[in-house]
This record gives structure tokens, sequence and C-alpha cells, in this order.
């Protein structure tokens, strides 16, 4: 689906189809083109994020334990944000311009 259909579509139908998507084939968040992937945030060890820290440039990196893991938590957050995903989703996006900041709002 290309970001203007999204924008179009009813949110309680987006966050419908982003709820049983994640659940069906959370492939669908795991965008491999754009690095998120099981190879690079799973079962990493110290040593090969620090490797990525030096090589990439990167302030920081992340893994989970194991495949598993990074699908169920994935899965889990995506689920519980639905609602607020598809509200910044369906929304002029130039209003969201520290997601840090907005998310801690919500949260507190």
């Amino acid at each position: 689906m290309d970001r203007d259909t999204i924008r179009r579509m009813d949110p309680e139908l987006y966050q419908e189809k982003l709820e049983k998507a994640v659940m069906d084939d959370v492939s669908c968040i795991l965008n491999i083109n754009k690095g998120h992937s099981s190879v690079l945030h799973a079962g990493q060890s110290i040593d090969d994020m620090a490797m990525r820290v030096v090589k990439e440039g990167k302030q920081a990196v992340s893994s989970f334990y194991n495949a598993e893991s990074l699908i169920g938590n994935l899965q889990d957050a995506v689920y519980f944000e639905a609602e607020n995903i598809t509200n910044w989703i369906t929304s002029d996006r130039i209003d969201f311009k520290k997601p840090i900041d907005k998310f801690a709002a919500a949260h507190s």
C-alpha cells in the first residue's frame, strides 16, 4: 500500500489491518532493505555490536537474544501501540518531529 492510500484510509480500518498483519506475518515490519532484519537485530554478541558501532559510525545498536524474542517483542509492541501508530501514520507527519518526546508524553 502506498502512503497516499494509507492516509486516505479510515483510521479504524488501518488499525485493524495493522494488528492483523503484524500477527499474521511479522516480516511486514522487518524491512530488510533498511536494515530492520533479524540478521542485524537478533543473536548479536557484544563484540558484534561494538564492531557495528565502530564500522557503521552508529551512536548505539541493539540485539534481541534470538529471532523468537525479536519477533514476539515486535508483535507485542506494534499490536499494543497500534492506535498510536495509526494516529501517527494517518496524521500530518510534519507535526511529528520528535517521536520519542511524543511517545514519552503520551505514556507519562
